[in-house]
């Protein structure tokens, strides 16, 4: 007895005793759909019958618009439907294939460039964990997608308050004076509630027609999805287009609703990724004041070296996360020095041989303790290698040149700077053209010439900043 399965524009023969349906590539007839799950349907002989049994699928079997739960005897001309794709079971004599596809199977065939798509726009925007990295990537894959002309990315502040994040195709200076000509009852609707907005035809759609901002746009048509993770609204994507031939239609709501689910759970790990790293670095700042609060003469030195590290960095156009790992290493660079009695820390006169060679010892020392929290390994350069000299008579190994780790060759500066303009009890801090004197006539053997060459230029132009850091070494200094 011959059997078919009419659908997708083709005959599917029922030529084994079972037959099976699905993405796998094992199934006899495979269907590269997302609606389809791995192994979705079977159809089996029962004697001289064939009979259709859903395979725990995802979506769904039905025939003649039932879903079944049990396997079911089939009968010629049996509509079925598994997951999104329709199919006619033929029995007995073969009838001609409808010249024209079904209006879904043309959806269909409209659909997979754009789930493709849709796959590779969440691996990119998956492939980072930098928050401000992410938002970029999801509105770079909601413009692509949509082809829309304008679009937004809100996320709520701690007051539960839309603020946009990012935005394409605005004019300059719009997003920053918060001039944005959108529907704002629209988004707000969509935030509150979680459901899904489109406007197909602004014109004559009485939700949107109504707001005279929105009209004098030229706009064709509109959509707003919410951003959600774990049943929580934790943003929303809106755009829109002026397209008069075309405008947004339910299947590109669809699309963007799946992109925005995608984009939830990206932005919600960048964002706890965030939170962790704020909460490590407040953790990292108490733990440097406290240690400072020991001298009571080098009060606020470590967030000064880091200002000045940071501000050498971006002067040299350090990668980010360089400049992350630098940011922790100028925080913990003294951090040794919690292993130094208080006898020799606070010492109020000059140190004797033997009691430098003590002090000499905190960048190992700070090195051990970091060296016991996970994943930090990318600091300890700075924090072990801060006091080595570019000429190699440094310590602790005496390393040279290029030996010296980036990260070390700038807290060198920015440590040495400090030390040299800030009061201590045994001697006055020296005027700031007298120290940056010292970091020039120390280029090539105490310091690394490009980074006093750097810091110089960034104090030229930063005087005023500079002079709030150290207003005591500024007075006497010539302008």
């Amino acid at each position: 007895m011959e059997s078919d399965l009419r659908g997708e524009g083709r005959v599917h023969p029922l030529e084994d005793s079972l037959f099976i349906v699905g993405r796998s590539p094992e199934c006899q007839l495979v269907i590269s759909h997302a609606s389809i799950s791995r192994r979705h349907a079977k159809f089996f002989r029962l004697n001289d019958e064939f009979v259709l049994e859903d395979l725990n699928s995802k979506n769904g079997v039905y025939v003649n618009g039932f879903r079944i739960s049990q396997p079911s005897l089939l009968h010629n001309g049996d509509h079925i439907r598994i997951g999104d794709m329709n199919f006619i079971f033929k029995l007995g004599e073969q009838s001609p294939i409808p010249e024209e596809p079904s209006s879904f199977t043309e959806a269909t065939r409209t659909h997979t460039p754009r789930l493709e798509m849709l796959l590779e726009l969440s691996k990119m925007i998956n492939s980072s964990l930098v928050l401000a990295d992410v938002l970029d990537k999801v509105m770079d894959s909601v413009m692509e997608i949509t082809q829309a002309h304008r679009g937004f990315l809100m996320i709520p502040d701690s007051k539960r308050e839309l603020e946009c994040k990012v935005a394409r195709n605005l004019e300059a200076g719009t997003l920053n004076n918060g001039q944005i000509q959108i529907s704002m009852s629209t988004v707000q609707r969509v935030f509150d509630d979680g459901t899904s907005f489109i406007s197909v035809d602004i014109d004559s759609d009485s939700r949107v027609s109504s707001q005279q901002s929105i009209m004098s746009l030229g706009l064709k048509s509109v959509m707003c999805v919410p951003l959600k993770h774990r049943d929580q609204i934790c943003g929303i994507i809106y755009v829109d287009s002026h397209n008069v031939a075309r405008g947004f239609n339910d299947d590109d709501l669809q699309i963007l609703e799946a992109l925005a689910d995608h984009a939830a759970i990206a932005i919600e790990n960048a964002r706890l990724v965030e939170e962790n790293k704020e909460m490590f670095f407040s953790t990292i700042e108490a733990l440097a004041e406290a240690i400072e609060k020991r001298d009571p003469y080098t009060g606020g030195h470590t967030q000064r070296v880091l200002k000045i590290s940071l501000d050498i960095a971006a002067e040299m156009k350090m990668a980010p996360d360089d400049q992350e790992n630098l940011k922790m290493a100028a925080l913990l660079h003294d951090i040794g020095k919690i292993g130094i009695d208080d006898s020799i820390l606070r010492k109020h006169t000059q140190l004797t041989p033997a009691e430098f060679d003590l002090i000499r010892q905190h960048p190992q020392i700070g090195a051990e303790i970091v060296d016991r929290i996970r994943n930090i390994d990318l600091v300890l350069p700075g924090i072990l290698l801060h006091h080595e000299k570019f000429d190699g008579t440094g310590y602790p190994f005496g390393y040279r040149q290029e030996k010296i780790p980036m990260q070390a060759r700038i807290i060198a500066v920015a440590d040495s700077f400090d030390a040299m303009v800030t009061d201590r009890p045994y001697r006055k801090g020296l005027p700031f053209h007298e120290a940056l004197a010292e970091l020039k006539n120390n280029k090539g053997s105490q310091f690394d010439p490009e980074v006093v060459d750097v810091f110089r230029r960034v104090i030229d132009r930063e005087r005023a900043k500079y002079e709030q850091y150290y207003p005591s070494t500024f007075a006497d200094s010539p302008a």
